[in-house]
């Protein structure tokens, strides 16, 4: 009988990171020939503990500077810990910093084989893997020039490829898919649900919320260096938005591809507002797209903290992608919501219903105040006094 594997995937204990900053190159010179201190502190990563186990799929969101990329490299071990250990069970690969492990003056093909000797893998190992790298990263005509011809895409591609075809056991990626155009962006999707798929381990760091809602199954936010909160995305994420919201900041998803093959065309209330609880809220839409081109939508209702009360959509019904320009009603018969000001939120992405392609806001919803009960939303029950203790 085979043994199962209960070791995690990656284990932090006490880790911290802390890096020495100087304000002129020449202080660290002196600092190192036996001058005085010219450097400070910086901690980047205050002592964490966390483990992530097989076959996770881990997001991580958090402000710039909240100690996402650090976490990342020292996953990856690109970066040495201050303090503290870090486990790792498998083979790890990591697209971190954009060029990382690159050579500029070497061409795409010398440096497939250059990042390939830094990790330490068999030429032969490579070379088996050079044709489904290039194939994928769709470079052939340029894999014999420098690197330092290529576009930031081209690069990123190339990168993507590489670490993805070596066949890693855990896969840590920084922020990659934000660069690129749509079409290769869904490669690199589709490439991760088959990794996910096949049970391999991935901790993927992104701006766009809903692509760390619908790709991960547990979500890190990081804030000055700590763990601030850890759980499902249907906790986190939520916390995390009406925390950008309070300090009155820019959503943290990713703004869509202004070449995606959709749009959406109209996204209206076609009910008379304002609202009273328990009256009909019809919402149309139209989407303008080619005859061949498949998508999925969603319509979210939240509240004014972006906290969702309900979303929708083809992909959560279990409905087929629509297929060509469309359009559609949503219809609350009885809306129970209470008093207060809300919004609908309309979401547009590709069949995998990963890739947002647009998205539109309509915060007009204002629903009455009646009464002086209070909550979000009016259930339904049944209320009775009756004198005495009773029975029950």
């Amino acid at each position: 009988m085979t043994a199962v594997n209960t070791r995690p995937a990656l284990a932090l204990r006490g880790v911290e990171k802390v890096y020495r900053l100087y304000d002129k190159p020449v202080d660290r010179v002196i600092e190192l020939f036996g001058g005085r201190a010219r450097h400070r502190d910086f901690v980047a990563l205050q002592a964490l503990d966390l483990t992530i186990a097989q076959g996770a799929s881990v997001g991580v969101v958090g402000d710039n500077g909240a100690g996402k990329s650090t976490l990342l490299h020292l996953l990856a071990g690109s970066h040495a810990p201050s303090a503290g250990r870090i486990e790792r069970n498998g083979k790890v690969l990591g697209l971190l910093e954009l060029g990382a492990g690159f050579h500029p003056e070497f061409s795409g093909r010398d440096n497939v084989f250059f990042y390939g000797d830094i990790l330490g893998l068999d030429r032969a190992f490579v070379a088996a893997r050079y044709d489904e790298i290039v194939a994928f990263a769709e470079l052939e005509a340029f894999m014999n020039q420098p690197l330092r011809t290529y576009s930031t895409g081209m690069k990123v591609r190339l990168a993507f490829a590489l670490v993805t075809s070596l066949d890693p056991d855990i896969l840590i990626i920084d922020e990659a898919l934000s660069v690129g155009d749509m079409h290769f962006q869904k490669k690199c999707i589709d490439r991760m649900l088959a990794f996910r798929q096949a049970g391999k381990t991935i901790v993927l760091c992104s701006h766009s919320l809903y692509q760390i809602g619908m790709f991960c199954d547990s979500v890190l936010w990081m804030q000055g260096g700590r763990l601030r909160m850890q759980g499902a995305p249907e906790a986190v994420l939520p916390a995390y938005e009406a925390y950008q919201l309070a300090k009155d900041a820019e959503t943290a998803a990713n703004t869509p591809g202004a070449h995606a093959p959709a749009r959406i065309a109209r996204f209206t209330i076609a009910s008379p507002v304002p609202l009273s609880t328990g009256e009909a809220l019809e919402v149309h839409w139209a989407v303008d797209a080619p005859g061949d081109c498949a998508f999925n939508l969603t319509i979210s209702l939240k509240l004014e903290s972006g906290r969702g009360v309900f979303v929708t959509g083809s992909l959560l019904r279990g409905d087929r992608p629509i297929l060509g320009a469309a359009h559609g009603v949503l219809r609350f018969p009885r809306l129970p919501l209470m008093g207060g000001e809300y919004t609908l939120q309309m979401r547009l992405m590709d069949d995998t219903g990963l890739v947002l392609w647009d998205e539109a806001l309509l915060d007009a919803l204002t629903v009455r105040k009646q009464g002086k009960e209070m909550g979000v939303v009016r259930l339904e029950h049944e209320w009775r006094v009756a004198e005495g203790l009773g029975d029950d």
